[in-house]
């Protein structure tokens, strides 16, 4: 018999659906999924051989580096012909519970520029939140595994794990949370309950799961 009360599931679901609102409204923060862009995004062009994509009063503005000037968007794409450097993926949110926090990047470090890249030319914006600050930021992932990385980078990334944990083999590196998976029996009430949840809020019944189960202990 499981501990998961139906009282446990209709609770979580009034509370999680502000949750997962807020997690969608910090996700668009730093990409936009309409004109594939994304926060930090590498752009180019035959004027500026480097160009990040930055947020500057609530709007999408460019980074001119080496010089470190800002410049609107418009001013970006009309005046120096900035494209980008590759598409965006966005995928569908994974399964696996859980995300690696890697902490204190800083913004103006060539290794998180690059990181960056890897990470949009890799792996899926669904799974990716961004903590944005002044001069550096945080970012949590879904378990994902990246080839073709310098070996400076994957002892970069290690230095700024700060929780799940990194394997690095030659160039290959997978970066996971810290949580497993658990197979547990509902009723098919529940079950059906937890589907209909994770149709709703875009995600798996197995992260639905693991978040109610986490709130019941945590009480």
């Amino acid at each position: 018999m499981t501990f998961i009360q139906k009282v446990d599931l209709d609770t979580f679901k009034e509370t999680h659906q502000r949750r997962m609102q807020q997690d969608r409204i910090k996700q668009r923060i730093f990409y936009d999924r309409k004109n594939n862009y994304a926060f930090y995004q590498r752009f180019s062009s035959d004027q500026i051989r480097e160009a990040r994509l930055i947020r500057m009063k609530d709007k999408w503005a460019f980074l001119l580096l080496p010089s470190g000037e800002e410049v609107s968007f418009n001013e970006g794409i009309y005046k120096f012909e900035l494209t980008p450097d590759y598409p965006l993926t966005f995928g569908k949110r994974t399964g696996t519970p859980g995300y690696a926090k890697i902490s204190a990047l800083p913004l103006g470090y060539s290794l998180t520029r690059q990181f960056i890249d890897l990470l949009y030319q890799q792996g899926s914006i669904s799974n990716v939140y961004m903590d944005i600050q002044e001069s550096q930021m945080a970012i949590l992932l879904k378990d994902t595994s990246f080839h073709d990385v310098p070996a400076e980078m994957a002892h970069f990334l290690e230095s700024k794990l700060e929780e799940g944990k990194i394997t690095i083999h030659q160039n290959q590196i997978k970066i996971e949370s810290s949580e497993t998976i658990l197979s547990i029996a509902v009723s098919n009430e529940i079950k059906d309950k937890i589907k209909e949840m994770a149709d709703q809020q875009d995600t798996s019944m197995q992260e639905i799961a693991s978040r109610i189960i986490d709130e019941y202990f945590s009480k």
